[in-house]
């Protein structure tokens, strides 16, 4: 082997290389993309039910307040019915809220897929060069 291909041939490996590197690290950003984008919808939706329970909450809290208004002034039979009614939807907004404060809680934002892979070519890297 002469000199000129042993330079064209480091040279090819080099250019292959930062070829390969370039679309490896495309592909890392593209998974940590998808990843983040999967726990951000997951989010979302756990998001909206903290919400819905939050404002069931407030209704109910509401008609719990009328109820006792209504019940003072009258004593009727109907401060009862609308604190049955009060008292069931409180129950479900604070089961909604209490789902979705523990879901959102156990969220890890970390993109573990991305970084195992990461990890692992970089070891894969350094066992090459070594």
């Amino acid at each position: 082997m002469d000199a000129s291909n042993d330079a064209a041939s480091v040279g090819q490996l080099l250019s292959a290389l930062a070829r390969d590197t370039g679309a490896l690290m495309k592909q890392e950003v593209q998974l940590a993309v998808n990843e983040m984008s999967a726990k951000a919808e997951s989010a979302a939706r756990n998001a909206a039910f903290l919400a819905a329970g939050g404002a069931l909450v407030h209704a109910g809290l509401i008609v719990l307040l009328f109820a006792a208004v209504v019940g003072l002034g009258r004593i009727l039979p109907l401060w009862l019915s609308a604190t049955i009614i009060g008292g069931i939807i409180v129950v479900l907004g604070a089961f909604l809220v209490l789902k979705a404060r523990a879901t959102l809680g156990s969220l890890d934002p970390v993109p573990e897929q991305t970084v195992a892979s990461i990890k692992a070519d970089v070891a894969m890297g350094k066992d090459q060069f070594q």
